[in-house]
């Protein structure tokens, strides 16, 4: 089912008749699909931001060693852990206890010229921003960081949307725990670190298989396939739903989920610069133009939802990030574009 929570999030579940489902139903009885994800709340990887382009290698996969956080909350540092995201526009950080509750949030812009900002520069950042999370070091058990691109142990591969020019790999987990009173760092990727957010306290909780596609700056999937850890080199913000003769993509490619469905994208195809995508999806409801721009990208990206289920068969989808925090105007969009789009070759699609 496609249901839209309280935070932003937003799942699409299969049904007992291997199809997906798709109706747009509050009752949480009726439908166990829909129900609240408090991850948005909850963590410090935002995943506003994508992979880019990567090349292949493993991710560290140890999801015990993965902690994520969120908003705001009390001040108690008991048993804490820190959570920093850093993103293509902003760092985040959150401190939360073991259940996931957040006790303190930070947020600073990178500013302009951040996708040039070298790697020192970042880990400032990353450090000032975790000190504002943090009163007492001696409190907090582990550090986690996600981060975009692709992932290499302590160290950071290849990236289309930060250090540009950069030689890799950057040793992004070494730089901040020098600045973090030699705080041992985990490095994740943004999208891995959402879909355990989603998996422990949010809208992917209770699912065996599932996918958490992280709408922003890019698009990042993490995803589920049993087991406790996301499946590695995972790149369904990268599958072409465009073609190949469809639009170009920062990771170098056309036609890509992410050319159509991300933040940027979107703007791109309202053709005015000087606007966020909020503004563009506020405007569809009045403005011919942001809703063409605004129709494609959820048209694009019900696509995208729909093949997760078909051939990976997952059991949710879980929309998060910027762009699915602009809420129903464009997650309804999302919806009536996966209905129209669904098979009616199973029975019983008149019931979802």
């Amino acid at each position: 089912k496609l249901g839209l929570d309280r935070c932003g999030a937003t799942q699409l579940r299969r049904d007992g008749q291997r199809t997906a489902g798709l109706v747009n139903d509050s009752h949480a009885h009726r439908c166990r699909g829909i129900r609240s994800s408090r991850a948005a709340s909850r963590r410090a990887s935002g995943s506003t931001s994508c992979r880019g382009a990567r090349p292949r290698g493993s991710r560290r996969r140890a999801a015990e060693e993965i902690i994520l956080g969120g908003s705001a909350g009390s001040a108690a540092e008991e048993m804490s852990y820190l959570g920093l995201d850093l993103g293509a526009t902003n760092v985040k950080g959150a401190l939360v206890d073991d259940e996931g509750r957040v006790l303190a949030h930070a947020l600073e812009p990178l500013g302009d010229g951040a996708a040039t900002l070298a790697p020192a520069a970042v880990a400032e950042v990353l450090a000032r921003v975790a000190q504002s999370c943090v009163r007492d070091w001696a409190a907090v058990r582990a550090v986690g960081v996600g981060a975009p691109g692709a992932i290499e142990g302590d160290a950071i591969t290849g990236c289309a949307n930060l250090f540009r020019g950069a030689r890799f790999p950057v040793p992004l987990a070494a730089l901040v725990a020098a600045r973090l009173h030699g705080k041992r760092i985990v490095l994740v990727n943004d999208a891995d670190a959402a879909a355990l957010a989603e998996r422990w306290v949010g809208a992917a909780r209770g699912f065996e298989r599932a996918a958490v596609l992280t709408l922003g700056t890019g698009v990042g999937c993490g995803l589920f396939l049993g087991g406790d850890a996301p499946l590695r080199d995972v790149e369904a913000g990268h599958a072409s739903v465009g073609g190949p003769d469809g639009r170009p993509c920062p990771c170098g490619a056309r036609g890509c989920l992410e050319a159509y469905a991300a933040a940027p994208a979107i703007v791109r195809a309202y053709g005015d610069d000087s606007v966020t995508c909020r503004d563009v999806v506020a405007r569809a409801a009045s403005d011919d133009r942001a809703a063409r721009a605004v129709d494609g990208a959820a048209r694009y990206l019900a696509v995208g939802c729909l093949d997760l289920c078909r051939t990976l068969d997952v059991g949710a989808v879980v929309l998060t990030g910027g762009v699915a925090r602009a809420g129903p105007p464009f997650l309804d969009r999302v919806r009536r574009h996966a209905r129209e789009m669904d098979w009616t070759c199973l029975p019983g699609r008149a019931d979802r």
